[in-house]
């Protein structure tokens, strides 16, 4: 009974977290960022231009010299530079608000056929007026809390200027309910570095697949957008009901990004927490059985 005493209180302190106060103001979530207010507050945004396989991503800063993105936009070869464009609505008009990477770091266990592993760091160097026209966007170090019991689901925003059901470049934002857990990505088995979401509002939400962009919770970053799953439906490239968004879980790259970048936080609580514990591997009918022989 005391293990499943401590089993529910971590449960619950989990849910008790995502009570407290936002360390950041949050981005409105709109179909579309085109106000001037808005991308201020996603001044965070960038967008990824890779000329050796004209792939454009989403990324954003995790520091005023780190670019945290989607390895995706280097597949096809040895990428040595890439564009990264900031303080934009549409990444296909003219702007003076761009920078060439100094350095780009793939993930070294990324496979491009499952996107596990699917990060990259690029590292810029700013101007001072640059840099007063950026933020840098926090990380929840606290995180998610892989489930055994209950379903947790918690209201987040997805950034980003990838494929869209609007056919355009426009930088777009789309409301999700997001959750943590073995069947939190509908047909596809989910494991512990991914978050799985689903549009808050399928019909009124916009479809896009991008790669690279953040997963904002609570004004925190929590997951950099990895691809778009579909259950049984035939068309890729419009959303439905089993449509789900799949997220790396930054938490589970802790360690790797802090490894490039000083100000980066070297490891996140509750991952830490799943790591070392072995309770989440007990399957929750044993644990029923424990309560009731005790």
């Amino acid at each position: 009974m005391k293990f499943i005493a401590l089993l529910l209180l971590h449960e619950m302190c989990s849910v008790l977290s995502d009570m407290v106060g936002a360390k950041s103001k949050q981005v409105n979530s709109t179909d579309k960022l085109g106000q001037h207010d808005i991308i201020e507050d996603a001044a965070y945004i960038v967008s990824v231009h890779n000329k050796y396989n004209d792939r454009v991503c989403t990324g954003f800063f995790i520091d005023s010299k780190w670019v945290l993105t989607a390895a995706y936009c280097f597949d096809g070869g040895k990428v040595k530079k890439c564009t990264i464009k900031f303080g934009i609505t549409d990444y296909s008009n003219n702007t003076k608000n761009y920078v060439n990477s100094k350095k780009i770091y793939i993930h070294p266990d990324y496979d491009n056929k499952t996107f596990t592993d699917n990060l990259a760091l690029i590292k810029v160097k700013l101007s001072k007026k640059e840099a007063k026209q950026i933020k840098v966007l926090e990380a929840d170090d606290y995180g998610f809390t892989w489930k055994i019991l209950f379903r947790e689901k918690k209201n987040c925003t997805a950034l980003g200027y990838g494929r869209n059901s609007n056919d355009d470049t426009m930088l777009h934002a789309t409301n999700l309910i997001t959750r943590y857990d073995a069947g939190a990505c509908g047909c596809f088995t989910n494991d512990k570095k991914f978050l799985c979401a689903k549009a808050a509002n399928p019909k009124s939400e916009i479809c896009f697949e991008d790669f690279g962009g953040p997963l904002i919770c609570n004004g925190l970053v929590v997951g950099v957008t990895n691809h778009l799953l579909h259950c049984g439906q035939k068309d890729n490239k419009v959303c439905g009901k089993e449509s789900y968004y799949r997220f790396a879980y930054l938490c589970a790259y802790f360690r790797w990004i802090h490894g490039f970048v000083d100000s980066f936080q070297d490891q996140c609580v509750t991952y830490k927490l799943l790591s070392s514990s072995r309770y989440h591997a007990i399957p929750a009918i044993h644990i029923i059985l424990m309560s009731v022989r005790n």
